[in-house]
């Protein structure tokens, strides 16, 4: 018997018995397109590979697959999920940079903002935490790769699955929803601002 010539049911059954080459029909007839679905969202063969690598690596691990899965929907999204949690890491890394360089430079911004102005930039970026963790996940999402993770548009297309469209809208309705926020908590909010930017202007 081919196993090559089963199905993906087929193979699982197998499989799941303790027959490992069924496991390698399994690798082999994935590997490629998955290859290629992670190299296309992170533009990167190597981290690509070792992407696809540990989802192949866990699914050993586990040591079963449930033959109820839909093979080919279950791989792809745990690419899908696989790289979103590496931009996630890489914006974890680049965020703790930036608190790195802040504190640095925490002497040069006391010089230039007054005790008021520290506290209240505080306020506004707990309002804004806040606010974030109540937006709609898909929004939340696509603004954290875009802000934090200093995507585009099309890299979040790309990443998400989602058109450019509605990525673009998914961004803007975010930002729209923490700016009024901080408006309807802090009134005084654009005042502070303009004053700001008149004070860089002299």
């Amino acid at each position: 018997m081919r196993l090559d010539n089963l199905s993906d049911i087929e193979l699982i059954d197998l499989y799941n018995l303790g027959e490992q080459d069924a496991f390698k029909i399994i690798f082999d007839r994935y590997w490629e397109e998955l290859f290629r679905h992670a190299r296309r969202m992170l533009d990167d063969e190597d981290r690509a590979k070792d992407v696809v690598q540990e989802i192949f690596i866990r699914l050993v691990k586990k040591g079963s697959i449930n033959r109820n899965y839909d093979l080919p929907s279950v791989l792809h999204t745990a690419v899908k999920n696989a790289v979103i949690s590496l931009y996630k890491s890489d914006m974890s890394r680049r965020k703790h940079l930036a608190n790195m360089r802040a504190s640095l430079s925490l002497q040069d911004k006391v010089e230039r903002y007054n005790a008021e102005d520290i506290m209240f930039v505080r306020q506004v970026r707990e309002i804004i935490m806040k606010e974030m963790n109540v937006l709609p996940a898909a929004q939340q999402e696509s603004l954290l790769l875009r802000i934090e993770g200093e995507l585009s548009v099309n890299e979040i297309s790309k990443l998400t699955g989602r058109n450019n469209a509605t990525v673009k809208t998914q961004i803007h309705d975010a930002k729209q929803k923490l700016i009024r926020a901080v408006f309807k908590h802090f009134p005084q909010s654009l005042h502070w601002l303009k004053k700001k930017q008149r004070n860089r202007n002299i």
